[in-house]
């Protein structure tokens, strides 16, 4: 398949993304390369980011002004869209997608935005059978009590969901029939 103006091997995806962050230094506590590109597609579409954003600080030292990021954008000239989660922006001809987090959504978010969507609903199924719901919004939360699981790695998220670790690269399911409907790549080769 040729590549063209608007896909890309993940290593030139990749390559865009480590651009974009070099030009951004500064702006973030942490970053990190997500969705097909962290995944290693062959083919990659759009470049998604997780970030812990910087924010200005007042004369005392305390955080709460405007963040670093969005007037950075504004010095590269970039036009973005998006709320207090994202920023979707274009880099390089590259669509970007720059998800907004923080120290306690930190693990969730890169592991929502790491994908594949499917993935994402089979995780969504297995929580769901212990009582626990996964929302980009929310969070990882218990549904009897209401209470919001801080997750401080991926790892320990899918220790929480009695599931083995799975690399990114690895985190592609399909439908199947019964329940959960989607069904892990990896759990289709043992």
């Amino acid at each position: 398949m040729a590549v063209t103006a608007t896909q890309w091997t993940w290593q030139q995806a990749e390559e865009i993304a480590r651009d974009l962050i070099s030009h951004l230094d500064g702006c973030f506590e942490r970053v990190e390369i997500a969705g097909s590109v962290r995944r290693r597609r062959p083919i990659v579409r759009d470049i998604d980011l997780v970030a812990i954003p910087v924010f200005q600080t007042d004369l005392f030292g305390n955080p709460g002004g405007a963040m670093l990021l969005d007037q950075a954008l504004r010095d590269l000239g970039v036009i973005w869209t998006g709320g207090d989660k994202r920023r979707s922006f274009q880099w390089l001809k590259a669509s970007v997608d720059l998800y907004l987090a923080t120290q306690s959504t930190w693990a969730l978010t890169l592991a929502i935005r790491t994908g594949s969507m499917e993935h994402n609903q089979y995780l969504c199924q297995v929580a769901n059978s212990k009582d626990l719901s996964i929302s980009y919004a929310e969070g990882l939360k218990n549904r009897t009590t209401g209470e919001v699981v801080i997750i401080r790695s991926e790892q320990e998220l899918f220790e929480l969901l009695d599931l083995p670790f799975v690399l990114p690269s690895e985190r592609e399911a399909v439908r199947c029939e019964g329940y959960p409907s989607y069904r892990p790549l990896y759990l289709r080769r043992e």
